[in-house]
Order: structure tokens, then C-alpha cells, then sequence
């Protein structure tokens, strides 16, 4: 039996994730600082749901060590803007803005 604890994968990206939040967060504040309060709420919420699951998906790949939160936030604030979404959307959904 092996004295080094087993870790398992979305640990080591969630404390990666948990150290870097107050510069994600505060990145993503200053990119998405030109939307209406209530949006920016849920752009916030989008982009650091998207931002979490790239660094689980980069620790899977074994690429987590070369992610830096800046980088993070503007690929996914980029892809935001271009409408991509963590759970994608629905044009026949009434509240959907694309409807």
C-alpha cells in the first residue's frame, strides 16, 4: 500500500481554479465592464462556469500548468461575445435573447 494519497483530477483543477478566483473574477469584471448590471451578473456566471470546466478539460490533457488565468478570461469572454455558451442555447426558447 502506497503512502501518498491518491488525488483525483478535478481537485488539483479546483485548487487551481480556487487560487486564481479574485484575478478571474476580477478580469472578467474589467471585460465585461461595458454591459447593463444585470447582464454582466449573468456574463459573470457564464464566464466563470467556462473558465472552470477549461481548467478541469487542461488537467485532463495534462496542459493545466501552462493556462494563466489572463489567457483564460479573454478566450472565454471572446467566446461569450460570440455567443458561445457554457450549456448552449435554444432559438425556439422565449426567453432566449436570440429570439
Amino acid at each position: 500500500m502506497s503512502a501518498i494519497p491518491k488525488v483525483s483530477f478535478p481537485s488539483l483543477a479546483h485548487s487551481w481554479f480556487s487560487k486564481n478566483l479574485p484575478e478571474i473574477q476580477s478580469r472578467s469584471r474589467a471585460c465585461l465592464s461595458h454591459l447593463r448590471p444585470e447582464q454582466r451578473e449573468e456574463a459573470m456566471s457564464e464566464v466563470l462556469g467556462v473558465v472552470f470546466k477549461t481548467c478541469v478539460n487542461a488537467h485532463k490533457r495534462g496542459v493545466l500548468g501552462r493556462v494563466t488565468p489572463f489567457h483564460a478570461v479573454v478566450f472565454t469572454v471572446k467566446q461569450y461575445r460570440a455567443g458561445r455558451r457554457m450549456a448552449g442555447y435554444s432559438s425556439t426558447d422565449v426567453t432566449s435573447e436570440a429570439t
